[in-house]
């Protein structure tokens, strides 16, 4: 006789309100709760609660809650170019990356983070459609210069804070990754926080592996990718508060595989489906010559990992694992993950081959972007999906860990040229040393196009931003 079915499996995955500036919006581009800097929410006393930790101040500025960008496009367009701030312009930009309204908020990131130099406005107009990171030279008069492609034009432009930051961590061998994985009972909720379903209130610590990493654009990348992976995991968006599916044949949610693993079982008690998944940079190869002068990458992978008793939490893992290329198409956070992880390579080389130059690099930078990155932020036993048997969670992050493997090889190719051969002709095709970045070709057709970015100029563009999240000025 078979045993009756009990309970309902009890999805744990993360989501997170996004940390902007110090500009409220108005009421129909979403509420805005403001903490002042360096002030801690109260907290009721947590002591019954699983993992207890101390109140954790939150950073300052204007946190956008989950209602703050509207769920339909044309509202959301509205909400982004009127906010006018990098996360607000990203944030569309990452679930609405096609059309002309996703183009005009390109050009407004552009426009709105131009350096005042005519001829630094000119690099970035250039140097930010950047998509796919090819490698590196490293020239004894021009420093470093950055190779690379402009790829399909769906990611946010890239930012020069990324690469600053990066080499910052690997200059002092910091390790680069994010960790979600402390689990607790919520400590406060707010009175205007209407929920649509009954929940179990938790919450979870966001913590990074180095504190050079804190309230930069590459911490809130890295955070944002987790998110996006557990949401998927869980077929719903806790930000944007809806369902979220991807077309890749064969997707399905960890909850939809548990509940149909689940559908002929017979136990006594209930039992839980546990794991964790996170994003990890496997495989990084580069070709080099002999002085490595050079860096061009041969291989870069990055791999969706879990770690779990239980076969939902794995599947899922490898299909993505396995379909990496056509989530990132179709979710662009994956593909700026992957720029994200071969800059950091980048950065590891130079920091290593030519730690002068990455210091000097880092020493002139002009002053860095703000993203502020909340240390804590809701984790949420979903209720919704109305599955039987069980109980389920996730834990993981996104990690970069140290494992640069060099070739010498400067007979091998890039396009059409040999990798020896790359410096001079990078340096050649330069159009007067007045442009700071510039189109190469070192091969034929578009896959010899490359863009070439004097990187050691950087002192010049002088941008003064001092909080990504203020009101900028329309030009």
């Amino acid at each position: 006789m078979k045993r009756q079915h009990h309970r309902h499996i009890l999805f744990h995955f993360l989501g997170a309100g996004l940390v902007c500036g110090s500009i409220l919006a108005c009421q129909p581009y979403g509420e805005v709760v403001v903490t002042p800097p360096g002030r801690s929410i109260e907290a009721p006393p947590v002591e019954k609660a699983p993992g207890k930790i101390d109140a954790i101040p939150r950073y300052g500025g204007t946190v956008l809650t989950a209602q703050a960008m509207p769920s339909e496009r044309s509202s959301a367009y509205l909400w982004a170019k009127h906010m006018n701030t990098l996360v607000s312009c990203e944030t569309f930009l990452r679930k609405y990356s096609d059309g002309p309204d996703a183009a005009f908020i390109r050009q407004q990131i552009r426009t709105t983070f131009a350096p005042p130099d005519a001829e630094w406005q000119d690099a970035w107009q250039l140097y930010s459609k950047l998509e796919i990171i090819d490698g590196a030279i490293c020239d004894p008069d021009e420093g470093l210069i950055l190779l690379g492609r402009a790829g399909a034009g769906r990611m946010p432009p890239f930012l020069y804070d990324d690469l600053v930051t990066a080499l910052k961590c690997c200059l002092t061998h910091d390790k680069i990754g994010v960790t979600m994985t402390r689990v607790f009972k919520a400590r406060y909720k707010q009175a205007d926080d209407p929920r649509e379903v009954p929940y179990d209130a938790y919450e979870t610590s966001v913590e990074f592996f180095s504190r050079k990493l804190w309230n930069t654009h590459l911490a809130f990348l890295l955070f944002e990718g987790d998110r996006m992976l557990k949401s998927l995991g869980a077929g719903y968006d806790i930000f944007h508060r809806e369902p979220v599916k991807a077309s890749v044949p064969g997707f399905a949610t960890i909850v939809e595989m548990a509940s149909r693993e689940v559908a002929e079982e017979e136990y006594d008690e209930p039992s839980g489906k546990y794991g964790r998944i996170w994003i990890e940079l496997t495989t990084v190869n580069i070709n080099t010559t002999d002085n490595r002068n050079v860096a061009m990458f041969s291989d870069v992978k990055l791999e969706v990992r879990a770690e779990s008793k239980h076969e939902p939490p794995n599947k899922f893992a490898k299909h993505i694992r396995e379909n990496y290329d056509a989530y990132a198409a179709e979710f662009p956070i994956f593909g700026e993950v992957e720029r994200a992880a071969r800059i950091v390579a980048i950065a590891r080389w130079l920091a290593d081959t030519y730690p002068d130059v990455s210091t000097k690099l880092v020493n002139q930078a002009y002053e860095q972007v703000a993203v502020q990155v909340p240390q804590v932020i809701d984790a949420r036993y979903d209720r919704t999906h109305k599955t039987p048997h069980g109980e389920s969670g996730l834990i993981g992050g996104v990690v970069f860990p140290p494992i640069n493997r060099y070739r010498t090889a400067p007979d091998e190719k890039v396009s059409d040229t040999e990798l020896a051969k790359v410096p001079q002709e990078v340096i050649n095709s330069r159009p007067g040393s007045a442009k700071l970045a510039w189109e190469v070709s070192l091969g034929k057709g578009e896959t010899g196009k490359y863009i070439a970015w004097d990187v050691s100029k950087a002192k010049e563009a002088a941008l003064h931003i001092h909080n990504h999240g203020s009101r900028l000025a329309s030009r």
